[in-house]
């Protein structure tokens, strides 16, 4: 039973003095701290451990495109401020690895690349998909990639340059002719895939040399539009000729909401079976986790939980921000989580969906 003692203390049921109930308290108190301290210590331990791996290392960013295009813009931007919130400080280097949308990039981080936490990449997203598409020259398995996170999600849009206010309805009825960039593109494939899902009567012209090629060739007539246009690009560089009204977009195929561009109508919503949202998921899937970074696999659990933890402080850190700002870089960052079961979700996805959705991806 519990009673109490001068000074106000109770400690069972025995009475102690003031000098027996200080000593008492330092007893307590030191013991306390030794128990606090067992149970810190291999925190500290392991931030002690890759600060010291990390001091006076520099980490290799494999960038999956072309210097001067908007993955290697993003891929710069992370660099100038990833090493800043790991312990040590370690500096960033941008090697860029083009060549078949990130695919050279994405089968060297998986399996020729340093298990070590010290090489990373910066990715195509596409490219994730390419072993259900292409698993002959794929030769890996992204469910087994250690993601870092998304600085960005994305979206394919179908842009018009046509007079005259456009809806799904009047692609469905009559034929627009649409161009994309090589078979093997984005542009191709989102068209097809849209053209299948939905029943639009898009004549596709293919070969333009880049995007900007493409868009302006929309400017001038010679084709109508096209249906490969990334949310971030109309935000970045066609948001001027959109809020003119020089260019309308008719149709989005997204995972999220936009609150910045209401009421266009999802494909998502418009498809009438399953099979042609599966088809959907694998083309917007991935542009879903459009800018993800990642390490390879095997390494050390306690730098992989570091660099995650320094890539989610980074897109919260202001100057990260102002940063993408004065590049109009749009962040939208997604966690490691979410795009790790978005891949598991499209991984789902039945064969037979895949065997029709080989041709409209310019896969033979």
């Amino acid at each position: 039973m519990l009673r109490r003692i001068a000074p106000h203390i109770a400690v069972g049921d025995e009475d102690l003095g003031v000098k027996e109930m200080k000593a008492w308290i330092a007893r307590r108190f030191f013991a306390a701290l030794c128990a606090a301290s067992s149970l810190i210590a291999p925190a500290v331990a392991q931030t002690d451990a890759e600060a010291e791996f990390y001091k006076n290392k520099s980490i290799k960013l494999i960038v999956g495109s072309a210097t001067g295009d908007s993955f290697d813009l993003y891929g710069r931007l992370v660099s100038r401020h990833l090493g800043k919130q790991l312990s040590g400080q370690p500096s960033m280097i941008v090697q860029n690895m083009q060549g078949a949308g990130s695919l050279n990039a994405l089968n060297y981080l998986m399996n020729v690349a340093p298990r070590d936490g010290a090489t990373l990449g910066l990715l195509i997203p596409v490219a994730t998909i390419q072993p259900l598409l292409q698993p002959q020259v794929a030769r890996f398995d992204p469910r087994l990639i250690n993601w870092l996170g998304s600085v960005a999600d994305d979206y394919f849009t179908c842009g018009f340059w046509t007079p005259g206010k456009l809806d799904v309805k009047d692609l469905q009825a009559r034929e627009y002719v649409v161009g994309s960039t090589a078979i093997s593109g984005a542009t191709y494939a989102a068209t097809r895939v849209f053209t299948s899902a939905l029943g639009l009567k898009l004549k596709l012209v293919p070969g333009y040399g880049s995007m900007n090629e493409l868009n302006h060739a929309a400017e001038k007539g010679e084709v109508s539009g096209h249906c490969g246009l990334m949310a971030t690009t109309l935000k970045t560089n066609l948001w001027q000729a959109f809020t003119a009204g020089q260019l309308q977009i008719v149709l989005r195929a997204g995972l999220n909401d936009d609150p910045t561009l209401p009421g266009i109508p999802n494909a998502f919503d418009l498809a009438t079976s399953e099979e042609d949202r599966q088809v959907l998921l694998l083309l917007a899937g991935p542009w879903y986790y459009g800018r993800p970074l990642a390490a390879p696999p095997g390494v050390p659990p306690a730098r992989l939980k570091a660099l995650r933890s320094a890539f989610e402080a980074m897109v919260r850190d202001e100057a990260f921000l102002a940063d993408a700002k004065m590049l109009n870089a749009v962040v939208a960052p997604l966690s490691a989580e979410k795009l790790a079961d978005t891949i598991a979700e499209i991984y789902k996805i039945p064969e037979s969906v895949i065997l029709r959705a080989r041709p409209l991806f310019g896969v033979e």
